[in-house]
C-alpha cells in the first residue's frame, strides 16, 4: 500500500525516487530487519510500537521463536491499519484521477 502511495503521488511531484528511498529507509528501519527492537534506543522503541511495521519482519520473527503470540489487540491493529490505508489510497486515486493529464497519441 505504501508503494501504491508513492506512485500515486508521482501525479503530483515530478520524480519519485526520492520519495522511493525513504519509503525503503523507513520500512527498513522500523520494520526492525536492519537493527532489532531491543537494540533501538528507548525513545526509538516508542516510536516504534505505535506503528504497523513491525508486523512486517519482527512480529512475525518472534512469533516464529515463540517468544511472542498475537493477541486479539495485534489483529485489532492489523485490520484498522489496512482499512485506513485502503481508504487512504482511495482518497489518493479520486485525487490523482482528476490531475493526471496526457498529451500525444
Amino acid at each position: 500500500m505504501i508503494a501504491l502511495w508513492i506512485v500515486l503521488l508521482t501525479f503530483w511531484f515530478e520524480g519519485s525516487s526520492g520519495l522511493e528511498h525513504f519509503k525503503w529507509i523507513l520500512i527498513s528501519l522500523f520494520s526492525g530487519s536492519t537493527v532489532p527492537f531491543e537494540f533501538m534506543p528507548i525513545w526509538l522503541q516508542n516510536i516504534f510500537s505505535f506503528l504497523p511495521f513491525k508486523y512486517l519482519s519482527y512480529v512475525p520473527i518472534q512469533v516464529i521463536q515463540g517468544k511472542m503470540k498475537l493477541q486479539l489487540n495485534d489483529y485489532l491493529f492489523i485490520f484498522s491499519t489496512l482499512l485506513i490505508m485502503l481508504l487512504f489510497s482511495n482518497f489518493l486515486w479520486k485525487k490523482a484521477r482528476y490531475k493526471y493529464s496526457s498529451a500525444g497519441g
